[in-house]
């Protein structure tokens, strides 16, 4: 499958289209993608996020928008670095399932004497692909945000402070990277008078995060609540907290 290749746009000029028409905005870190295809194969990943995908891509491919689906330049190239090893990875986890149903069901059949349990491929339903598919369409669908000497410039400060997403043994330059820009957008357009949710959504808790849990650490809670922007772990909590939260 081809790599997703999409013309970058300078900040000034993304928060100039999303004030032209406005609507939420969420900005994507790499694992959120990936994890649409990941979800057959991890507990951890709600299996709402899938039918989620859809839904969102559906909203920001209308107009006017519903949504402004938003990706750093580094998180498109990671994409296209992992999303063929992700899928692939998929692949053999659903061969290895069709071969333990196989025994089940082989061992099922002699221990009650009958041939009821019928054989059933997951194989043939190409759901790695299909799961590519909408992790694609996820990324075509965003605005992809040039990189900028500015938050390149922080992104290499926030490491060598020791700030997360960084940390002491774990600089993560490309995570300070994309939040840098993500924090730049978010600020520019609530200089404007952007009153929309501004939503971040990553799964790598492990440097967003405090330790063991969902709730972003403090070195980025004061800089995110100064811009307006709000973390969650999954789209599906994404989608919860920008459409359905909001009618409550």
């Amino acid at each position: 499958m081809s790599n997703i290749n999409k013309t970058p746009v300078t900040i000034l000029n993304a928060v100039n289209s999303i004030m032209a028409s406005t609507a939420p905005v969420l900005f994507l870190d790499t694992c959120a993608v990936l994890d649409v295809i990941r979800m057959p194969q991890r507990e951890s990943i709600q299996n709402a996020v899938v039918s989620v995908t859809n839904e969102i891509v559906l909203k920001a491919s209308r107009e006017p928008k519903q949504l402004w689906i938003v990706a750093a330049t580094l998180v498109i190239n990671e994409s296209n670095e992992k999303l063929e090893i992700v899928e692939e990875a998929l692949v053999q986890h659903v061969k290895k399932v069709g071969i333990d149903l196989e025994n089940l069901r082989v061992t099922a059949n002699t221990l009650f004497s009958t041939s009821d349990i019928k054989p059933f491929s997951f194989g043939q339903m190409n759901i790695p692909h299909t799961l590519r598919n909408i992790a694609d369409s996820l990324l075509k669908t965003a605005i992809v945000i040039a990189r900028e000497n500015d938050c390149k410039l922080r992104a290499g400060d926030r490491v060598a402070d020791g700030k997360r997403p960084s940390q002491k043994g774990k600089e993560e330059y490309k995570d300070c990277e994309i939040i840098e820009h993500y924090l730049e957008v978010s600020r520019q357009l609530r200089n404007r008078g952007f009153q929309e949710k501004c939503v971040f959504v990553s799964s790598n808790t492990n440097d967003f995060c405090e330790k063991n849990t969902t709730n972003i650490h403090p070195d980025l809670d004061t800089e995110f609540k100064e811009v307006g922007l709000e973390y969650v772990a999954d789209i599906a909590w994404a989608n919860y907290l920008i459409f359905s939260k909001s009618r409550e």
